[in-house]
């Protein structure tokens, strides 16, 4: 027994057993370590580096998420690149919770996989691309379905996606969260409607898309026939027309129990048939009066680089740019309210002055944006044809800031709290504490507004209704919009070398701790016969 024991201790002291040791080691971390990964973006940009927001709405999850990820593998030449990042970044987003898991499904080449897309509502994209050599067209599948809860979300297109993150877990929060607010938009005759087939000045397409990926379908509201729902606690107004007693008392209630009311509205009538806008004979100026908003009866015309041009085709080929200074561009945003932090701008098409005056007392004002300080206002009436457009404010006009959206917060006092006549089941004491956002112009927010700001119009609107309904938390993901990364264009040659590396390194490091191993034992050993001597 203590031959055993005295061998067995020779062993461990000889330079064999050190070496196995290591290497076991080296298997056993390996194994233990596998499906655990460390990965850093490190890349200016942050493409891949989730917010805390995602990460901790996927971490509360009570149910599993399944993401089904639907791409096809073969890939026009010049999308590559923008496919493997959003390959990557899917995988690092699911990688975020343990109870999420991914699928990653190629309906090019499973024909189940296919007709359960088909049954989902996902249809390949059309991909064209043109290189130096060759024009490339293909149909291809890029899109994820979200399941939790038995109910399902589509991403329908990961490549379109300014935003990936926000597109992604906007569908999460409406799937594991069904109960948050609704949001509403009134429809009062003659009104802007989100299912109108107008052209791009009337029509709020893009709006009401986006609030349904998150809200749910918009509650659409006629005052004239029927109570606000008590679910909804936004509304949006865009171009109020005629609105009666009736359709102003429910508003007012509304604000009072601590409603959010979001108003793109202006002073003028825009008639684009003869290139002129006049004095507007809606009633939403007089209906914001007693709240301490001003909606002036006129139009501003901003100064040099502050708007944008207007271009006007002469022909099948050619086209010429105007001065267009009634398409304002507005960069002075208030950069202490979440709603407009981190926006570089705003275009606001035929936009009104707005004037704080009488506000009520318990009540907050906040300037949202406003025009540069060689900005006028002209009144009452305004050319909008950009060949008659004038360069110069009329005589005894002068060029200053003028307010163009602002924002009332606090607990209003009802315009009606006087009048006998109402009904006294509504109340007449503020219940809650509301929000009236003001736009001078429903442009803003309708299609040609969106297309002009290439969307930083939208983000703005979005950003005032998930702040109102306690979703603050989404506004820095939605503005987190980066483009995509740089990548080297490496030749198959290289990507070997470097694979090769990836392979060699950690072995050299191990080779290398064993070299040192054995030279400081060897040293030791020296060092003891030396002593013997």
């Amino acid at each position: 027994m203590n031959k055993f024991i005295q061998s067995f201790k020779q062993f461990f002291s000889s330079r064999n057993a050190t070496v196995a040791l290591v290497i076991l080691l080296f298997l056993a971390v390996s194994y233990l370590s596998y499906g655990l990964y460390l990965r850093m973006d490190l890349s200016s940009q942050g493409t891949l580096r989730l917010t805390s927001t995602t990460r901790q709405i996927l971490k509360k999850l009570e149910e599993p998420l399944t993401i089904e990820a639907y791409f096809s593998e073969d890939m026009p030449e010049a999308a590559l690149q923008t496919v493997k990042f959003m390959k990557d970044f899917v995988s690092e987003y699911a990688g975020i919770s343990s109870k999420v898991r991914l699928r990653v499904l190629n309906p090019d080449k499973d024909e189940d996989a296919r007709i359960r897309a088909d049954s989902l509502g996902i249809r390949p994209l059309q991909i064209g691309a043109v290189d130096k050599k060759k024009q490339e067209v293909a149909s291809i599948y890029f899109a994820l379905a979200l399941h939790y809860g038995g109910k399902t979300e589509i991403v329908p297109s990961l490549l379109e996606s300014p935003s990936p993150e926000y597109d992604i877990t906007a569908r999460v929060i409406k799937l594991s969260q069904p109960d948050r607010n609704r949001v509403g938009i009134l429809v009062n005759p003659g009104m802007v409607r989100p299912d109108s087939n107008a052209n791009s000045f009337e029509k709020v397409e893009y709006l009401r898309d986006t609030i349904e990926t998150l809200y749910g379908a918009m509650e659409q509201i006629d005052t004239t026939v029927s109570e606000i729902p008590p679910e909804v606690k936004t509304i949006l107004m865009v171009r109020p027309g005629v609105l009666t007693e009736t359709d102003r008392y429910k508003l007012d209630q509304f604000l009072m129990r601590g409603g959010r009311l979001i108003v793109a509205a202006s002073g003028m009538a825009i008639d684009f048939q003869s290139g002129i806008a006049s004095e507007s004979t809606s009633d939403i100026v007089s209906f914001l009066e007693p709240y301490g908003i001003v909606l002036g009866r006129d139009m501003i015309y901003e100064s040099n680089n502050n708007f944008l041009p207007y271009e006007q085709r002469i022909n099948a080929f050619q086209s010429i740019s105007l001065p267009y200074p009634v398409w304002n561009i507005s960069t002075s945003l208030n950069q202490k309210l979440e709603i407009t932090k981190g926006l570089k701008a705003l275009v606001l098409p035929y936009a009104s002055t707005i004037t704080l005056a009488g506000k009520q007392e318990g009540t907050t004002a906040e300037i949202l944006a406003s025009s540069s300080s060689g900005a006028w206002a002209q009144k009452s009436f305004a050319m909008i044809d950009p060949r008659r457009m004038p360069t110069q404010p009329p005589e005894g006009t002068t060029r200053q800031i003028h307010n163009q959206s602002v924002l009332l917060s606090g607990k209003f006092k009802s315009a009606f709290a006087a009048s006998p006549d109402q009904n006294s089941a509504y109340p007449h004491l503020p219940q809650g504490e509301g929000k009236l956002l003001v736009t001078g112009t429903p442009y803003a927010f309708t299609d040609i507004g969106v297309q002009l700001s290439d969307g930083l119009n939208l983000n703005f609107v979005l950003s005032a209704v998930d702040s109102f309904n306690g979703m603050e938390e989404l506004l820095a993901l939605r503005k987190k919009s980066p483009p995509a990364p740089r990548r080297l264009n490496l030749s198959p040659s290289t990507q070997d070398i470097i694979t090769f590396l990836n392979f060699l390194i950690p072995l050299a490091a191990l080779a290398g701790f064993g070299i040192y191993h054995f030279s400081q034992r060897r040293q030791k050993m020296n060092q003891g016969g030396n002593h013997e001597n």
